[in-house]
């Protein structure tokens, strides 16, 4: 299993904030709101995941129906909450304003959330059915794998315990989407591993996603890698495998990687064609507008 130590933890913290003041973390060209108008005014139509029908094809886990594609540019507006539930509420409410509704995947584990999760979950709960009451999507973005790579705890038990919390505060979830796991980074890093092994790609663990249970090798032993099936927790796709022509993502601070949406959505997709656009709400908390 990972190993973490508090001292390892607390000089990554200080290298990253010192990082921070040496090189401060840029900002789009317009505020959040602004791009909100400029959506408006493209030819995409926009679902939530959780509004489409889905099957499975030789190509893709998570297929749309051809009823939500046909003569239509398909756009989802996807949000990891990574880091602060409260600063993705600002974002849904100004999404409200547009008559733009997404969907919000909330992490419980890893990095910073965990602070905010273990201390303010009612207030998180409470938030997180307010972005749903707006009309948006509320999901779960997990880390499970880091879960269980680092505690070896049994990782469907925390997945059913956290979906329970979420619908008993009347949120309710559908899907999920993968988190790119900080405790598996640093220790790969650590590692002086430069390439994430895909079997520590956080979808793996599930049978809609994956053909077969996975193995990879930690600290010179191999790990079989969970494997559950996403109709035992009530929930119908992920939205990493659901199909898509094209992704862009303010990851890092980037806007965008892989180019500009608005570009993308008006001048290179054709009808029943489908793009995602990930959000970071921290990533735009000064620049909400």
């Amino acid at each position: 299993m990972i190993k973490e130590t508090k001292i390892y933890q607390v000089l990554a913290r200080i290298k990253r904030n010192v990082r921070l003041i040496i090189y401060p973390k840029p900002k789009a060209q317009y505020t959040y709101r602004e791009f909100c108008k400029m959506l408006t005014k493209t030819k995409g139509t926009f679902f939530k995941y959780d509004e489409i029908d889905y099957h499975k094809t030789q190509r893709f886990p998570f297929e749309l129906s051809d009823s939500f594609v046909r003569n239509k540019k398909v756009c989802f507006l996807r949000h990891d909450i990574d880091h602060d539930p409260f600063i993705a509420l600002k974002m849904a409410k100004i999404e409200a304003e547009y008559k733009l509704f997404g969907s919000y995947y909330m992490l419980t584990t890893d990095t910073d959330i965990k602070k905010i999760w273990d201390k303010k979950r009612v207030k998180s709960l409470k938030a997180l059915k307010e972005i749903q009451d707006l009309g948006h999507e509320v999901g779960f973005h997990y880390d499970l794998l880091g879960d269980y790579l680092e505690t070896g705890k049994d990782v469907g038990r925390i997945c059913e315990q956290t979906l329970a919390e979420f619908r008993a505060a009347g949120i309710k979830v559908s899907g999920c989407v993968a988190h790119g796991s900080g405790r598996l980074s640093t220790y790969l890093s650590e590692k002086k591993i430069k390439d994430y092994p895909r079997e520590c790609l956080n979808f793996n663990i599930w049978e809609e996603s994956n053909e077969k249970p996975g193995m990879v090798e930690l600290n010179n032993r191999k790990v079989n890698i969970p494997f559950l099936k996403l109709t035992d927790y009530g929930m119908r796709y992920e939205a990493y495998k659901v199909r898509r022509n094209y992704y862009h993502s303010d990851n890092g601070y980037v806007f965008w990687q892989h180019g500009d949406p608005i570009e993308t959505i008006n001048d290179k997709m054709d009808e029943g064609e489908v793009t995602c656009i990930l959000v970071h709400p921290y990533v735009w908390r000064k620049n909400m507008g």
